[in-house]
């Protein structure tokens, strides 16, 4: 249960460190999730999913 603690924690952090400096959390994602031991397949395929969510939305907006 605390590893899913951490991943939401380090969503919300990518999250408004990404739009702070501008850029794409996925981006910052990447890096934690190949240190927290996800392989890289596994971490680019999570930016990806960020990535697409983020476009998503942003597409559909009013």
């Amino acid at each position: 249960m605390i590893i899913y603690s951490l991943y939401i924690l380090a969503g919300i952090f990518a999250g408004y460190v990404g739009g702070l400096l501008a850029v794409g959390a996925g981006i910052l994602l990447v890096p934690f999730l190949t240190l927290i031991g996800f392989s890289p397949a596994q971490a680019v395929g999570g930016s990806l999913v960020a990535v697409f969510m983020s476009s998503l939305t942003s597409a559909f907006q009013i």
